[in-house]
Order: C-alpha cells, then sequence, then structure tokens
C-alpha cells in the first residue's frame, strides 16, 4: 500500500460523516487543513517552534481563523439555497439547523474546557465563563464570535433565498430583519453580557457575511456555469488571492517589499480577509482545478477533517510541549505527532457521532388515509385550481 492510499483509507474513516453537501468539495476540507495550519504556525511561533531561522508567521494566525468564518458562512449558507419553499416553512429544517449547530460547537468545546480547568491552563469560573460565552482568552474567542453569528444566518439565508427566487419584497424585508436583530438585539445584548470586547460578533461579522455571499454567488454560477474561457482567469485569481494573504505577513511583507522597518500588521484586517477568502472559493471552484488539486491533497483534508478539535487542543499541546528539551523544529513535529492523534480520538468519539444526530422526519399519513384525502379535495368544487 502506497503513501496515498494510506491517507486515503484514513480519510475514509471520516467522509462517510461530511455533510452531503461537501461530498464533492474536497478542496474545502483541504482549505479547512490550511486555515489550521496557519493558526498553528503563528502560535507555535509565538512559543519559538518554526520550520526554520527567521520563519515568522506571526499574524497568519489571525488570517487562519477568518478562513474559518468565511467557509462557516459559505457551507452554511449554499445548502438553504437548495431548499425549496415548503422546506424554508419547515419549523423542523430551522429546529435541525439549531440542534446540529449546539452539538457542532458545545459539547468538545465543554469538554476541553473542563480539561483545561483541570490542568490549570483555566481557573474553574474561567472555564465557566467561556461555556457561558461570556469570555474567550487565548484561541478561544473565536467560539462565541462563531456562534452568534448562528443566530444571525437564518434571517440571511433567507433574504439570499428570497433574491435566487427573485422576491424582491421579502428579501428586502428578511434584509431589513437581519439589520433590527443585529443592531437593536444581538449586538447591544453581548455587549451587555460579554467580558472581552474580542468575542463581539459586532468586529468580525464582516467575513462571516461576505462568506454567505460568497455561498450564493457559488450557488448561481452552479445553476448558470461560465463559458471555459473564465476558467483560467478564475484559477489565476485563485492564486493572487493566495498570495496576497501570504504578503499581509508581515515578515514576508518585510522581505518581498524590503521595508526599512518593522511591520506590526496592517489594518482591516477583518475586510481584507472577508474579501480575499471569498473570492478565493468561488474562484478556485470553478476555475481549472490546479489550486482544487493542491487543496485536495489526502493529508491535508484529513488535517481539515480534524481542524475544529485541532483548533481547541493545540495551545494545550503546545503548552506541553514548550518544557521539552528539544529543538526549535523538532518541538513543532512532537506537537503535530501529539496534536493529530487527539484530535483523531475526539473527532471520533464526540464529533462524528454527533455529527449524524437529527430530528425525526415529519411523520407521513398513512396510504389508505392519504388517498381518502386526495379524493376528498377532489370532490370539493375549487378545491384544486
Amino acid at each position: 500500500m502506497n503513501y496515498s492510499q494510506v491517507w486515503s483509507r484514513l480519510a475514509g474513516l471520516f467522509t462517510a460523516a461530511r455533510p452531503r453537501q461537501e461530498g464533492g468539495l474536497p478542496s474545502l476540507d483541504g482549505a479547512r487543513g490550511l486555515a489550521v495550519v496557519m493558526v498553528l504556525l503563528d502560535h507555535a511561533g509565538d512559543e519559538g517552534m518554526r520550520l526554520f531561522a527567521g520563519a515568522d508567521m506571526n499574524r497568519m494566525g489571525k488570517y487562519g481563523v477568518y478562513l474559518f468564518f468565511v467557509l462557516s458562512a459559505f457551507l452554511l449558507t449554499y445548502p438553504f439555497l437548495n431548499r425549496t419553499t415548503e422546506e424554508l416553512r419547515d419549523g423542523r429544517t430551522w429546529a435541525n439547523y439549531f440542534l446540529r449547530r449546539f452539538l457542532r460547537i458545545f459539547p468538545l468545546y465543554a469538554v476541553v474546557l473542563v480539561f483545561f480547568a483541570v490542568t490549570d491552563y483555566f481557573t474553574w469560573p474561567e472555564a465557566r465563563d467561556h461555556l457561558l460565552l461570556r469570555d474567550g482568552q487565548s484561541h478561544f474567542w473565536t467560539i462565541p464570535v462563531e456562534f452568534k453569528f448562528y443566530f444571525a444566518l437564518p434571517f440571511l439565508a433567507l433574504a439570499l433565498a428570497f433574491l435566487s427566487r427573485k422576491a424582491w419584497v421579502a428579501a428586502i424585508g428578511t434584509g431589513l430583519a437581519l439589520w433590527a436583530v443585529l443592531e437593536w438585539g444581538l449586538f447591544p445584548l453581548e455587549a451587555a453580557w460579554s467580558l472581552d470586547k474580542d468575542i463581539l460578533l459586532s468586529r468580525t461579522i464582516q467575513p462571516f457575511l461576505l462568506g454567505s455571499v460568497a455561498g450564493a454567488i457559488y450557488w448561481l454560477f452552479c445553476r448558470y456555469p461560465l463559458p471555459p474561457r473564465a476558467r483560467p482567469w478564475l484559477e489565476g485569481v485563485a492564486v493572487i488571492c493566495l498570495l496576497a494573504m501570504l504578503l499581509r505577513v508581515p515578515s514576508v511583507y518585510e522581505i518581498v517589499m524590503r521595508s526599512p522597518k518593522n511591520v506590526e500588521g496592517f489594518k482591516n484586517d477583518e475586510r481584507f480577509c472577508g474579501v480575499v477568502w471569498s473570492i478565493f472559493l468561488v474562484a478556485h471552484l470553478h476555475g481549472t482545478g490546479f489550486v482544487r488539486r493542491l487543496l485536495s491533497w489526502g493529508p491535508l483534508c484529513y488535517l481539515g477533517i480534524i481542524s475544529y478539535s485541532a483548533y481547541l487542543w493545540h495551545r494545550g499541546v503546545l503548552r506541553y510541549v514548550e518544557d521539552l528539551r528539544l529543538s526549535s523544529l523538532t518541538q513543532l513535529l512532537v506537537t503535530v505527532a501529539i496534536l493529530i492523534p487527539v484530535a483523531t480520538v475526539t473527532y471520533l468519539l464526540i464529533e462524528r457521532p454527533l455529527s449524524k444526530v437529527r430530528l425525526p422526519p415529519k411523520p407521513r399519513p398513512p396510504r389508505a388515509k392519504q388517498e381518502r384525502d386526495i379524493g376528498l379535495v377532489a370532490a370539493v368544487p375549487g378545491a384544486v385550481s
């Protein structure tokens, strides 16, 4: 069995649990893997662990987080655009949505918080505040932000769904409802509840909104395919997006642009990353396939599938490895060697089983009753129009 077959079989353990809409888009798993690699390299660099001397990936982790945000909105919005009007009116659709979002975030999040409290990474009161979405220390600031966006997404998805059906009045009304919910409901509530300004959705909502728009554009391009001559251009755009994100890393910018002073960061990270990552997702999915094949590389997809577990655990693993008397590169390799099995176990034991939980489908009346009801409707004048 060769190297690629090993990764293919390992990934096969996970793919059965993937959402249906992602089944034909393995590059999006690879994009998740890329995001968690960016986060890991940044935070490992903070502990002195680097691939080689001078490889400072400061701020790359934040760009990886924004890729997570854009991907989340992209993948949650797209399926709603494929739903029928009846499904969008069915309360079970939305009940399943909120149930799955809760199970996606909270069970594993709670397990990690308890572990970190037991190992003195957090105090118990701090762990409690994190679980209540009041605090977000270290890398945990992303969890309250993500979860709060789940309450805004239904309004945004409905507005885009109405737009796709050219129901302009309904789309505008839903868009206004979204604005009202955010400005008069969610934003004031989170400001009063939160202990840390970093966990405010109002500060980082742009990547989510742009990710949802990217999901709608992808849906549109799937229904109305672009001409073949446009694909090489889109592939080029995808490559440019990746290079733009790399150039935004301060250490890379200093080398390429020969900057005479140290660059600590750039302004408008949320907007820039939201725009670039959204364009990247649409462009690489409709390009010639070069970037798509790169992101579909087995190990990267595997890491993407366990990315949530890896993201939650990585700081704890870094904290343990930094105390080992090893070289910088060896510490980084040991971190990866520990993190992947740990993330795999929690994915298989917690994430994967919970991803299959659904509310039972709406019961259908017996066939005889259906036929009797149809006969009654047909017998009533004017009942069928």
